[in-house]
This record gives structure tokens, sequence and C-alpha cells, in this order.
């Protein structure tokens, strides 16, 4: 059990939020992040103000009973409740993922409609071991072996996961002990979903090595590497005059370190397509291009998610050139009849 003084250092980076709202779905992680939230409020003093949201799926039979189940737990600690519902037809594929980008969209939206600051979630240790898991089975870098992040920005939104310290079998131990009871989602033990079948092998996964404590600990060794690699990069590119692409000296791209290079290289893409990532494969294909030429002095030109990138290597009295610009449209054939 939580002690007091736990649970204020728990939520203490949240005190400056004037209203949060709380993601509940009756699970029995999030029915015990609210009743440690209501218990850090009850210790009195300024702080924000809390709600709670529930969002039924429509999924199972039983969804509605639990939203309504969630109302009344939240109102045992003084919460208003919002249930939210995905309405529409259910797709056939991706459900999982689906129902998640619902959920989200659904609780930001109702932020928004109470004007919270804040919207928290009850994501945990095992729930990060998962998701590292997830990112590595599927190639991901070291960004996305960091796993889910405490707190992230979401515009004026500020999305909040203060239990990934936390245990599932603790907060289980903390909803008995505040005498809720959970709903049973079968969904959780469906091995034809990819998070399922993680959680079904933990013990034998553990027995090689791969257990939650490993897996957050490497989250938190990759968030501690991404930090400084993201620092390097903004401040290499704070040296280039760089707006909406580039076109300079190749020079200073010469001699970065290859993640460097790589990272600059997807930054100055995503500013030229409004933010929208290039997957890391594709970018990692280019990026090594990019490094031949540089290193042999070549002249380069390549096209990649509606970026041009150009090396027009050193000549006579001419320094070699980068350029890394919005593509130009596709020529059309015209037929005369």
């Amino acid at each position: 059990m939580l002690t007091a003084g736990d649970i204020d250092a728990l939520f203490q980076p949240l005190a400056g939020a004037r209203h949060l709202l709380i993601a509940v779905s009756g699970g029995p992680d999030s029915l015990a992040l609210m009743a440690l939230m209501a218990r850090w409020r009850a210790g009195g003093g300024d702080g924000p103000k809390l709600s709670v949201a529930h969002v039924d799926h429509g999924l199972r039979s039983a969804s509605a009973s639990e939203g309504a189940m969630v109302a009344a737990a939240a109102a045992q600690f003084g919460l208003a409740c919002m249930n939210l519902r995905w309405e529409g037809a259910k797709p056939a594929t991706r459900l999982q993922e689906r129902a998640r980008e619902a959920r989200y969209r659904l609780l930001v939206e109702a932020a928004g409609r109470v004007k919270a600051d804040g919207l928290v979630t009850a994501h945990h240790a095992g729930d990060q071991a998962e998701t590292v898991l997830q990112r590595l089975a599927h190639g991901s870098g070291i960004g996305g072996l960091a796993g889910m992040a405490p707190q992230r920005k979401h515009g004026d939104l500020v999305l909040w996961r203060p239990l990934l310290g936390l245990s599932k079998e603790s907060l289980a131990e903390e909803c008995r002990a505040a005498g809720l009871e959970a709903v049973d989602d079968p969904g959780n033990r469906n091995l034809a979903f990819e998070r399922a079948r993680l959680r079904h092998f933990a013990p034998e996964r553990a027995r090689l090595g791969l257990s939650d404590a490993t897996l957050n600990r490497l989250a938190r060794r990759a968030a501690r590497a991404e930090a400084a690699l993201s620092a390097a990069t903004t401040s290499f590119l704070q040296t280039l005059d760089i707006k909406a692409g580039y076109s300079g000296a190749a020079e200073p791209w010469r001699d970065l370190p290859d993640e460097i290079r790589l990272r600059a290289l997807g930054l100055v893409m995503a500013r030229i397509n409004d933010g929208a990532v290039v997957p890391l494969a594709k970018l990692e294909s280019l990026a090594t291009r990019l490094t031949a030429a540089l290193a042999g002095r070549e002249n380069l030109a390549a096209t990649l998610a509606g970026c041009s990138v150009r090396i027009k290597a050193a000549r006579a009295g001419r320094a070699a050139t980068l350029s890394i610009q919005p593509a130009p449209p596709r020529r059309t054939l015209r037929v005369l009849t």
C-alpha cells in the first residue's frame, strides 16, 4: 500500500495543473488511479480540480453497465464523470489500434469541453514493458525503445502517465483497498491481439531475462539517450539557416555522427512536410546515400516523401552544396488530339 508521502511524490509533477481529467476504463489500474488521485487531493491545499471520463467502445454487451459502474465509483470520491461512446461501425481489422485512437480522440475532445489542461491515464510498468517489446519487434529506433513518456504535450493539453513506475499487482491491491470492484475485460486475454500475447507469455519472457523490470530499465536508458541525441541534433540545426528547408554548404553535414545526420535530415524533411514523419527505414536508406555522397564528394539527386535531396560536389573555386527542399511537382504527359 502506498503511504500519503508516496502519493504526494507520485502526483507532485501534476500539482501545477488547473483541471485534470482522469481516464477510467473500469479496470483495476484506472480505478486505482482514480482512488489515489482522490486521496492526493483530499490531503488539502491548492491543487487541480479532478474529473473523470469513461469511454464505452460499444464492443461488448456489458459495456454500457460498466460506464454506470465507473460513474458510481467516481461519485464515491465526489468526482463528476463523463461517459463517452465510440459511435458508428467498428473496423474489421486492427481493432485494438483503432479503438485506442478513438479513445484518445474522445478523451481529448472531452478535456477540451471541460477546459481541462491535463489528461491522466493509468499506464503502469507492465504496459511500458509491453510497449517496449512491441516496438522492439517492429524494428523501432532509440526513441521508440524509450517507450511511453511520463508526460507529453498534445496541443494545449498535457497527457500524464504518473503510474509508469508501479506494477499492475500493486495497483490491483490499491483498488481492493479502496473497496472498488473492477471490470474484467476478456479482450485483455484475447491472444488474437499482440499485447495480450505479450502479457500471456510474461512468465516465460521473464525467465529469458525480459522481465517487466528489465524492459522498464531499458526504456529509461533509451529515453536518456534519446534526450541527448535530440539535444545534439537541435544544437546542430540551430547553427544553420533553416526555415522550411535547407540550401547551403554541404561541409557542416560531412563530419557529423551518422545518427545526428540521420535525425537532422529527418527533421528538415518533417518541416517541409508540415510535421509528417518519414518512415525510419526509408529515411535510413536515404541517409546512407547522403553519407556516401558526402564522404566521396560526389553528386546526389534523390527524392523521398515529397522532398528533393541534392548534393552538388565541389568544383574548382566552388564548395560543395546540399539542398533539402520540396520536390517539384511531377510532370504529367499531355496527349495532343
